[in-house]
Parts: structure tokens; C-alpha cells; sequence
């Protein structure tokens, strides 16, 4: 896997992955649904979907979107699903999501639910940009940052309705930042977050009183 820093001139890809979410219930250790999206060729926009089979029998959350225990019966545990299929694609160490802070918690939270079992998740090999962040920072006026706002003021169509298309539509968002407004450049803040969990109270000063507050985080 390449590493962060990056050589912004000679990259082909973009270096991030756009990650999205959906938990089963209010315990953020019950994804049961990731799916990561990402711009190849700097124009098209291609992403993967998963099924977890989280710890739980209550998905109140996941059921109205339509996922329920019998959509993941057959499912691999969140720590299988990342170990044995998205660590092997990640091009780059860099995840982008809308709301880090609570998508990260429940990725960290899923991977390391058994405790007994010693697992942890590798959260100090991983670079994470909040697009809410970036878009504060970049985007000024806009009456609100939820993902759905923020997409259609920059022309994006993406239906966000679906795991997939919060993924698609994160990536979509930071690309249009990098290449319109050089953000992962021009605002430091935003270019070297560590996914690690008790990196999260270092944020204090760079999060509002809206950060996560604006509807579903799951929905952005």
C-alpha cells in the first residue's frame, strides 16, 4: 500500500477513498454495511459495497433502509470484511468520510467489538480528511453542511440514498475540493487527521456546534 505523504504532481489516481456506512442500531459497533468509493482516471467514479454481519439481533436503525438480520445472515464479521477485502484494495492510506469523527468510532468500534479476541484495528496507518471540515473551510454561505446540501451546490446528481452513494459521494466531494480548491493543500488542518480514536479530542477547535448534528450522520 502506498504511503502519505503524496507527490501531488505524478499521481494517476486519487490518493483517497471515499467511506461510507450503516449501522443496525445506535451502538457504533454495529456496521452492517460499508462501502468505499474512489476517482480512477481523475474522472470516473467507482465504488464497492459490503455486507457485515454485526453482534446484534437489533437493527431499529438499518431496517427502514432495508437491511435487516436476514439481508447479512451469510455475512462476514466487520473485522473479516476489512482484513480480507478492503485493506487489499486501498491504492493509498487515506479514507475521506463526511463526519469522521462518528463514521471512524464505528469502523474502530466494529473492528475491535470482541475484545477478548485482542484485535486492533490499525487506526495509526490511516489517514482520514473530513469533508465537512474541508467543506467549511472551502464552500462559504451554504445553509447548512450536510453531504446532500453540499453536493448539490457543487452540481453533483449522486442520489445519496443508498451506502454506496454516500461513498460515491463523498469521494466525488473531495475530489471536486482538490482539483477546484486545492484544500488537501491549502488548509493544513485537514491534511494529516489520524484515524486513531484518542486522536479525536485534538479536533476540539476544528469542530462546531453543528459537527454530526445536522440529521442522520449515517445519511450525512
Amino acid at each position: 500500500m502506498n504511503r502519505y505523504p503524496i507527490d501531488y504532481q505524478t499521481f494517476k489516481e486519487t490518493p483517497f477513498m471515499g467511506v461510507a456506512i450503516e449501522l443496525a442500531n445506535n451502538n457504533p459497533n454495529s456496521i452492517c454495511q460499508i462501502a468505499i468509493s474512489y476517482i480512477s482516471e481523475k474522472t470516473t467514479l467507482k465504488g464497492l459495497v459490503w455486507n457485515v454481519k454485526p453482534p446484534t439481533n437489533d437493527f431499529s436503525l438499518s431496517t427502514p433502509r432495508g437491511i435487516t438480520a436476514e439481508t447479512v445472515c451469510d455475512a462476514l464479521p466487520f473485522y473479516k470484511v476489512w482484513d480480507e477485502h478492503i485493506a487489499k484494495i486501498m491504492n493509498w492510506n487515506i479514507l475521506a468520510a463526511h463526519y469522521c469523527n462518528l463514521t471512524m468510532r464505528a469502523i474502530i468500534d466494529s473492528y475491535e467489538q470482541d475484545f477478548d479476541s485482542g484485535r486492533v484495528f490499525p487506526a495509526n496507518d490511516i489517514i482520514v480528511y473530513d469533508t465537512y471540515i474541508a467543506s467549511k473551510s472551502a464552500l462559504f454561505g451554504l445553509s447548512d453542511y450536510t453531504l446532500k446540501t453540499i453536493l448539490s451546490h457543487i452540481g453533483s446528481d449522486i442520489d445519496i440514498s443508498s451506502t454506496l452513494n454516500r461513498s460515491m459521494g463523498v469521494a466525488d466531494l473531495l475530489h471536486y475540493l482538490f482539483v477546484k480548491n486545492s484544500v488537501l493543500v491549502g488548509y493544513p488542518k485537514i491534511m494529516a487527521y489520524t484515524a486513531n480514536r484518542h486522536c479525536f479530542r485534538q479536533w476540539v477547535d476544528c469542530i462546531d456546534d453543528d459537527y454530526g448534528l445536522q440529521g442522520d450522520p449515517c445519511l450525512g
